[in-house]
């Protein structure tokens, strides 16, 4: 970002309420790496509501603060009600200590509430913590919110695919359509069709014509007949019973 521009990113701050205004505020100041917009995120982190200090941690993350500094200013926010705001904290923390981070993440994908397993499956695929694919798998094929389930798939997909392969070949097992739309459209985003082909049909996945076809698929595969994006070169494919 520029600088010059900071003083009236500044203004249209403190003149605004709008609480989503003033988090682009935070946010485009976050891009302009100088002294004066990282005191300016600061106090934003000290004063501001919940939704904003999100945005101002997040900010502070792209400027060249020490790791161990961000995560002593993070520390108090890993308590925190406001989700985005925990997560924003526990990835802060767990850049300077992994131990730490594992630690808490654990508490996040065991809460009650689906949000807070939601977050911490995408922070497992962020992070990608030492046993995290074993158990994006467990919560893909477990969880009671789909919604949990469908970003346990998603942060699967976000190892490398030789880790990943086998895992979404296995979710394909899964019968809930829009959990199995999304394994095959994290299978579509693989970039080496030789190793996706091999996965599959380890997994008693055949391609054929351009059919990507189950010899025993769940009942509801049958009528998932939509289009789907080419594994991986841009031809449609579509997954039929």
């Amino acid at each position: 970002g520029d600088p010059d521009d900071l003083p009236l990113i500044r203004l249209g701050y403190e003149l605004e309420s709008h609480e989503f205004i003033r988090m682009q505020a935070v946010r485009a100041a976050g891009g302009i790496r100088t002294d004066s917009a990282r005191a300016f995120c600061l106090e934003v982190l000290a004063s501001a509501g919940p939704r904003v200090q999100s945005a101002a941690l997040e900010a502070l993350t792209s400027q060249d603060l020490d790791a161990a500094e961000l995560a002593r200013l993070s520390e108090p926010f890993l308590s925190a009600d406001f989700t985005r705001l925990r997560v924003q904290a526990l990835l802060a923390v767990s850049r300077h200590a992994p131990d730490r981070g594992t630690e808490l993440l654990t508490q996040i994908i065991l809460a009650p509430e689906a949000i807070m397993r939601l977050e911490g499956a995408f922070v497992t695929g962020y992070l990608k913590p030492p046993g995290g694919l074993a158990l994006l798998e467990r919560m893909a094929a477990n969880d009671p919110s789909i919604t949990v389930r469908i970003q346990a798939v998603k942060s699967v997909a976000m190892w490398p695919g030789s880790s990943a392969l086998p895992v979404l070949a296995r979710l394909l097992e899964q019968p809930q359509r829009p959990l199995l739309m999304t394994v095959c459209r994290a299978l579509c985003g693989l970039d080496r069709p030789g190793d996706v082909q091999r996965a599959l049909e380890a997994e008693g996945v055949a391609l054929e014509g351009g059919l990507l076809v189950r010899e025993h698929p769940p009942a509801d595969l049958e009528s998932l007949l939509q289009p789907l994006h080419a594994l991986p070169h841009g031809r449609e494919r579509q997954a039929i019973a």
